[in-house]
């Protein structure tokens, strides 16, 4: 680190010593960087659009389709604040994967939410993945006999998705220092399909995913070494789950992993109890699921973190505002950030508590300007000494 390079006027040689010290005491103070900070993270943005920079398909793997046979690029968008700007220099990232029944969709469906968390500081990122299991996605109320026999290359798909979840946490892990992440507080996200992906990815072991997809190892590989051989581990401190589902919450058992989750209570696309996937109109034929309100028992049960917001008498899919999801979200993972996750259940769209007041001030953008006035001077030195009662020893 530079410290006190900036400063145009001559050192005396007396002067060296505590300089050298004050560079040292902010190295160390950056180093140890504390992401419970006031105003970041919470229900409101500190950044306007025009200060997010986004970094746009990036290749984070190479995997074989499943149907194809055919490599695919896997590309994903980054949205975070302007590095120049920003007196944060390494912050929380949270992926984001879109929906689609794992036959469809784009990732460009959660640029609103990755931007809006950019905007409360966060590195936010959303991901493409490998889609489609066979299933004519004009199906409609011919869902059932179309694509009822399936059910094995769906569970294959959600395998498959789960296998570029991890691969993009690896990538971006990897490439932290590009993207100013924190690699201590790593979310992931979703809606539908993709917060089935983010709940898979977070709480399925490779034996546990072999018993929901028993084909799809022998088939794709294992779930942590696909599409990239990056040597990267990547530890998920929370899930924001927009009406997803696990597929069954004995997964969950020993979890010490907060959720948030946010769903319509009649869902019967992904079942907000206990159901099958796809299960309107009676459909049987796809993969049960345990969604939302049995992921919050269940870890509230077993003394964990969690949130449930619920649409009452919603017969929707995924139809939480996103604005309020976003916002609540944040608090929801601020609060893990500063060791205040508590658990709670919401039925109201539009509550949304705020936090922006909890945690310290951010991290001055300046590394030696101590007193927050923008300038690196005498008085700086002073506020050092104030810390430390003495100069250093020469």
């Amino acid at each position: 680190m530079n410290g006190f390079t900036y400063l145009h006027y001559p050192e005396p040689n007396a002067m060296r010593p505590i300089l050298f010290c004050l560079s040292l005491w902010a190295s160390l103070a950056l180093s140890a960087q504390n992401q419970c900070l006031s105003e970041r993270y919470s229900n409101s943005p500190i950044f306007t659009d025009e200060e997010v920079v986004v970094a746009s398909n990036i290749e984070y793997a190479v995997a074989t389709h499943q149907l194809t046979g055919i490599e695919q690029s896997l590309q994903l968008d980054v949205w975070m604040p302007d590095p120049s700007i920003d007196p944060v220099t390494n912050r929380p990232l949270i992926v984001m994967i879109h929906g689609g029944g794992f036959q469809s969709g784009s990732r460009n469906e959660m640029n609103f939410m990755c931007n809006e968390f950019a905007k409360r500081g966060f590195v936010a990122a959303t991901i493409s993945y490998r889609l489609g299991w066979g299933c004519d996605p004009n199906a409609g109320i011919f869902l059932c006999g179309v694509c009822g026999g399936l059910n094995n290359a769906i569970r294959t798909a959600a395998y498959n998705a789960v296998q570029d979840a991890h691969a993009a946490l690896r990538f971006l892990v990897s490439e932290q220092e590009v993207y100013g992440i924190d690699d201590d507080w790593v979310f992931v996200g979703g809606q539908s399909a993709g917060s089935i992906t983010a709940l898979c990815t977070t709480f399925l072991d490779q034996d546990e995913a072999n018993a929901f997809a028993p084909n799809a190892e022998a088939s794709s590989g294992g779930l942590f070494n696909s599409g990239n051989d990056l040597d990267v581990d990547v530890t998920i401190r929370g899930v924001v789950n927009d009406c997803g589902a696990v597929p069954n919450v004995s997964v969950l058992e020993g979890a010490t992993i907060p959720v948030i989750s946010f769903h319509d209570d009649g869902d019967c696309v992904v079942p907000y109890g206990s159901g099958y996937l796809l299960g309107c109109l009676g459909c049987t034929s796809f993969p049960t699921a345990h969604g939302s309100s049995l992921i919050y028992q269940s870890l509230t049960a077993n003394g964990v973190c969690s949130e449930l917001n619920t649409v009452q008498l919603s017969l929707g899919h995924c139809t939480w505002p996103q604005l309020s999801l976003v916002s609540r979200a944040s608090c929801f993972m601020k609060r893990e950030m500063c060791g205040l996750c508590t658990s709670g259940m919401n039925v109201d769209t539009n509550a949304v508590p705020p936090c922006a007041s909890l945690g310290i001030q951010p991290a001055i953008s300046c590394q030696a300007d101590f007193n927050g006035d923008g300038l690196v001077n005498v008085s700086d030195m002073l506020e050092f000494l104030n810390y430390f009662g003495n100069p250093c020893a020469p």
